[in-house]
């Protein structure tokens, strides 16, 4: 049995935020812009799934994301140019927190009606992501 995209997208998350934490404890500038670019990439992913027609997400949900993916675009910028340890430790949470979500399992059919709302792709078909830097 494959993987769901939800889960596909869940551990895409758990992983950029493994690698942005490892490379904030290493302390290497060059190491945390190569993570802040992989996490950016992955949320222009994201962004394109929640602009395209058939994304199946209610618009409230779509335009929360959307702001979102807005602030972490804004936030790069920013830490591309000054790394501040705080608010790449803010994206990682977003990240950790998110990917929680997506790996929950309902228990009814109502949870899983409300945790299919929440997956910022949640199309059908498995998305796969080249995480190399």
């Amino acid at each position: 049995m494959g993987a769901t995209s939800r889960q596909i997208e869940a551990w895409a998350l758990t992983e950029t935020s493994l690698r942005m934490q490892t490379a904030l404890d290493g302390g290497n500038p060059d190491s945390i812009r190569d993570s802040l670019r992989l996490n950016w990439r992955l949320w222009t992913l994201f962004q394109a799934d929640l602009l395209g027609a058939e994304c199946p997400l209610p618009d409230d949900l779509r335009s929360n994301l959307l702001s979102l993916a807005a602030f972490i675009d804004r936030q790069t910028v920013t830490l591309l140019s000054k790394i501040s340890n705080d608010d790449v430790s803010t994206l990682i949470e977003i990240n950790r927190n998110l990917a929680l979500g997506l790996y929950a399992e309902p228990s009814d059919s109502a949870a899983a009606d409300s945790r299919d709302a929440v997956a910022p792709a949640a199309s059908a078909t498995p998305v796969s992501y080249d995480f190399s830097v």
